[in-house]
C-alpha cells in the first residue's frame, strides 16, 4: 500500500493533460488515453500470468521498474526549459527530453499495473 501511495500514479493521471502540454505535446487528451489504455491492458495481461508466475516473483520483479521509471521522467523533466513565472514551455513542441517523459512514463505504467494486481490479490 505504501509503495502505490507513494509512486504517484494518482497525480501522474490527474495531471497528465497538464504534464504532457508542459513537455511539448499538443493532443495530451490523447497521450492521457495512451497512459490509461496500457494501464488497463497491463492489469489484464498481469491477472492472466499471476497464478503461473507467483505474486512474489512479480512483485519482486515489477519495484524496481516503476523506481526507474519515475527517476527516468524526473531526469527528464529536468532538461525540459520551463518558464517558471508562467509554467509555460521555453521551445514549445517536442523534444528528446518529451520523448523520454512519454516513453519512461509508460514504462512505468507497464510495472505499476502488474504489481498492483499482487497487491490487490
Amino acid at each position: 500500500m505504501v509503495i502505490s501511495q507513494m509512486s504517484g500514479f494518482n497525480a501522474l493521471m490527474y495531471y497528465s493533460s497538464t504534464l504532457f502540454v508542459l513537455v511539448g505535446l499538443n493532443n495530451s487528451t490523447a497521450v492521457g488515453l495512451v497512459v490509461a489504455g496500457t494501464n488497463f491492458l497491463m492489469t489484464w495481461v498481469n491477472q492472466m500470468v499471476v497464478d503461473g508466475f507467483g505474486r512474489r516473483r512479480i512483485l519482486l520483479s515489477t519495484v524496481w521498474g516503476m523506481a526507474v521509471g519515475l527517476v527516468a521522467v524526473a531526469v527528464a523533466f529536468h532538461y525540459i526549459p520551463v518558464d517558471l513565472e508562467t509554467m509555460d514551455p521555453i521551445n514549445p513542441g517536442v523534444s528528446g527530453p518529451a520523448i523520454v517523459v512519454l516513453v519512461f512514463v509508460i514504462w512505468f505504467v507497464v510495472f505499476l499495473a502488474s504489481w498492483w494486481e499482487i497487491r490487490r490479490g
